[in-house]
């Protein structure tokens, strides 16, 4: 189940990276922003749900039934936990996720390769020729 959960966080982290690769092709992420930026953007997901369901509590909608409002409230919470799970999988990403996830989104063009390779520590470098030897 974790390692179900863990590929859709690649999946979903792989999207919006997608999107941040075609926003700012000059602007090419280190391992360490890459991720900062993976657990910062899950921990606003986890307040802001935190923030959803307390508001909740202290505004009750008018216009649904008691039911209705635990129904929601219920749904809120599930999120929460999900949100709280993916936040756990953020902060346990690793290189490896980075060059499966992020760098395949950044795209073949020789500025960004060379923009990545500018990033990389001599650790990182070793890692990405082990990856290499093992396909």
């Amino acid at each position: 189940m974790k390692i179900a959960l863990k590929i859709l966080i690649l999946l979903s982290v792989c999207m919006g990276m997608n999107a941040l690769a075609a926003k700012k092709q000059d602007s090419i992420l280190s391992f360490k922003d890459w991720k900062s930026i993976q657990v910062v953007d899950h921990k606003n997901r986890v307040a802001r749900l935190k923030n959803q369901i307390l508001f909740l509590k202290r505004n009750p909608r008018r216009d649904l039934s008691t039911v209705d409002q635990e129904s929601l409230y219920h749904k809120k919470a599930k999120l929460l936990d999900r949100a709280k799970n993916d936040l756990q999988i953020a902060t346990e990403l690793g290189f490896q996720d980075y060059l499966a996830v992020y760098l395949r989104s950044i795209g073949q063009s020789q500025s960004n390769l060379k923009s990545v390779a500018k990033k990389l520590s001599e650790e990182q470098v070793v890692e990405l020729l082990r990856q290499f030897q093992r396909r």
